[in-house]
């Protein structure tokens, strides 16, 4: 019987070694249970300058998926400064539950990979970094290593058990550096402060697919899968996007990004077939401009912090038949509620041109103004709190402020003798019912020294036509909506300057009775609307 199973067992095991050996079949095995590489190797290759790969065949899960089920590729690079307590060990450690924490709360989104970067490229301060240091160059079609690199690094805290965190983002599809964000954190603790340092700086990104009615739909990546908790969602209402646009050369080898300026989307719908986003923008359709290098519309959410804003304002002066930048110094800006609501502070730019503002308390967005001459409204544009805003190039309008300061001028000098005539009115009013004929016939006299109306009403007109014709010869804003409802301010202020008379006192002086006065003063006097009387309810008794 032993004899008898060792004998049914030899071609069994025969069969067993062939096929194990069968070239055929180890290669259709292979390929249908083996994972994408994510091995140490792929990991250190991706400190080293990117060498994106060029492969027709799309990378498994990436464009072989809709986009709103591609989880976000994130390598963070974590380094420390000096006189940090912390070793590779500590800091590798903390790694690896930060992975594990970001599992428990984002959950599918993100696929996260970390690591110690001391020593590298990385380990460095990227405060002042103004663009990636990689050398990045690729088409429409190029697959990256990530698909977002978080540069964080710890900085001493306020005290020893404390450390400070600060962060950056940088997208490989846009190649933008974001924004730079702070945060304490606990050493005893720091998994968690690298997490939410990390939710500080991420930006998911979307593509727009339309533009109408004032709203604009985007389809965010990752926003299908769902996260393991509610504080690991993507997109949530209120979030706010930046509008990123990509230009490409007509082989589709990229050229360039840049960020729409002055230019919000905050979602106000959430629905299966995208985001649907209110604009907020100093441009009437900042979505459909045109330009003629090929491009391509996407967005990256934006969260708003209280991070002070860091300004900058420039303007274009002529310098031997060259535009040179020349930092627009002592100018006044207000800080406002947008688009036109209350000014909440006002400052004044230092010689650079910049300005140092700290968000409105309430305010995740406001308004800057700058204003020439403390009434000419230069420029009004949006900001969120905590952007990075670029160097903001401002024409100051000189020949426009200047002829507003001659109005403001001329406006003060007519005050001033109305002013004046207001009060030899009142005397000559005080000394006709007094009958003090020798002193009515003294500031009649006085009133009558003062300016004519119809010279006041030809310079008005004569500066109007000067600047129009200016206008035209220079090609400069002279005749601004400021400038134009000041002067029709003043047109009306002249034209009741020039109605004014007294009559009246020259007719009782000349009868020597101030009778004719009086009969008119009283007819004023009937004439003023009577205020009506209003009665009170009586309490009625119980």
């Amino acid at each position: 019987m032993r004899d008898r199973f060792v004998l049914n067992l030899i071609p069994l095991t025969i069969f067993a070694i062939l096929t194990m050996v069968s070239p055929h079949s180890s290669g259709q095995t292979s390929a249908a249970v083996a994972p994408p590489q994510t091995d140490a190797k792929t990991s250190s290759a991706s400190a080293k300058p990117a060498e994106p790969a060029k492969s027709s065949s799309p990378l498994p899960g990436s464009n072989d998926i809709s986009l709103e089920r591609q989880p976000y590729r994130i390598e963070i690079r974590f380094s420390v400064a000096e006189n940090v307590p912390l070793d590779s060990a500590s800091a590798s450690r903390a790694l690896f539950d930060l992975k594990a924490l970001a599992e428990r709360v984002v959950g599918q989104p993100w696929k996260l990979q970390a690591r110690w970067v001391e020593g590298e490229t990385w380990d460095a301060d990227f405060d002042l970094w103004q663009q990636w240091p990689e050398p990045i160059a690729y088409e429409r079609k190029t697959q990256f290593p990530a698909d977002k690199i978080l540069l964080i690094r710890a900085r001493p805290g306020d005290d020893a058990s404390s450390l400070e965190l600060v962060a950056r983002e940088f997208d490989y599809r846009c190649g933008i550096l974001g924004p730079m964000r702070r945060r304490t954190a606990s050493i005893s603790d720091l998994a968690r402060g690298l997490l939410l340092i990390s939710r500080d700086v991420f930006r998911p990104l979307a593509e727009v697919t339309g533009n109408e009615g004032g709203q604009v739909r985007l389809r965010v990546q990752g926003v299908a899968l769902k996260p393991a908790s509610p504080e690991g969602s993507i997109v949530r209402m209120g979030q706010y996007f930046q509008l990123v646009r990509l230009f490409y050369e007509r082989s589709g080898k990229f050229v360039a990004s840049s960020i729409e300026p002055w230019t919000y989307l905050k979602a106000a719908d959430l629905g299966e077939s995208g985001v649907s986003c209110q604009i907020i923008s100093s441009f009437r359709d900042p979505v459909g401009r045109k330009y003629r290098q090929s491009n391509k519309l996407v967005a990256l959410a934006f969260n708003a912090s209280d991070t002070p804003t860091q300004l900058q304002f420039s303007q274009l002066i002529q310098t031997n038949g060259q535009s040179v930048k020349h930092p627009v110094a002592g100018y006044k800006v207000e800080i406002h509620r947008w688009p036109d609501g209350e000014v909440s502070s006002t400052h004044l730019t230092d010689r650079e041109g910049r300005l140092k503002v700290d968000p409105p308390v309430g305010l995740e967005f406001f308004g800057v103004r700058l204003v020439g001459g403390s009434i000419e409204p230069l420029l009004d544009v949006p900001v969120l709190a905590g952007d990075q805003v670029p160097s903001i190039l401002a024409d100051t309008k000189p020949l426009a402020v200047e002829f507003e300061q001659q109005l403001i001028a001329f406006r003060d000098e007519v005050l001033d003798v109305i002013a004046r005539r207001l009060i030899l009115e009142a005397r000559l009013a005080d000394r006709t019912r007094a009958d003090d004929w020798e002193k009515v016939d003294q500031w009649i006299k006085a009133w009558k020294s003062t300016p004519l109306g119809s010279v006041y009403t030809a310079r008005v007109a004569d500066w109007k036509i000067v600047a129009q014709k200016r206008q035209i010869q220079e090609k400069k804003a002279i005749l601004t909506p400021t400038a134009q409802s000041m002067l029709a301010e003043l047109e009306a202020l002249v034209s009741r300057y020039e109605g004014q008379d007294i009559d009246i006192f020259e007719e009782s002086l000349q009868k020597k009775s101030n009778t004719p006065y009086l009969r008119e003063a009283a007819d004023r006097e009937k004439e003023k609307p009577k205020a009506k009387s209003v009665e009170k309810p009586v309490a009625k008794s119980k």
